[in-house]
């Protein structure tokens, strides 16, 4: 995501409150019940400790019918990525996920690289940002067509 890649997620959340049915209105609800309460984890002063990262994924994650029906929209010329938060480096997070220490499997198992070409502008983040941000920018990537697993 972009500068400005919140007040661009803002803009997206506007949108999508409006609208009366269908997945866009899903969308809405799913991260609206999932944020947390302005102020509940950040202050005026909050410390900027929280990362987002992006993980490219072997495409042989395409075998999983899960991450298939996650992504539904997913275009064959565009990669296969996890995007997740966290309060480590994004590199120490990437290897802890490949030592398997519990993690989710798709990057333990599919994980290439880092791609930080694609997050590396917006850290650190305060936490409330950081989960913000990764639902908007797991939201802009499957809108642009990637395959997509969310932390």
């Amino acid at each position: 995501m972009a500068e400005g890649g919140l007040d661009a997620f803002a803009a997206v959340m506007e949108e999508l409150a409006h609208r009366k049915k269908g997945p866009g209105k899903r969308l809405f609800e799913e991260l609206m019940v999932r944020l947390p309460e302005p102020g509940s984890l950040d202050h005026p002063e909050a410390k900027r400790t929280s990362h987002v990262c992006v993980i490219d994924l072997d495409p042989k994650v395409l075998e999983s019918a899960k991450f298939r029906r996650r992504n539904p929209r997913y275009q064959a010329d565009m990669l296969c990525v996890y995007v997740g938060m966290t309060g480590k480096s994004p590199e120490a997070r990437f290897e802890q996920h490949k030592a398997n220490d519990g993690a989710g499997k798709y990057v333990s198992e599919f994980g290439r690289k880092l791609l930080p070409k694609l997050y590396a502008d917006r850290n650190p983040l305060t936490r409330r940002e950081a989960l913000i941000y990764e639902r908007a920018l797991a939201f802009e990537l499957r809108e642009k067509g990637y395959g997509v697993w969310q932390g």
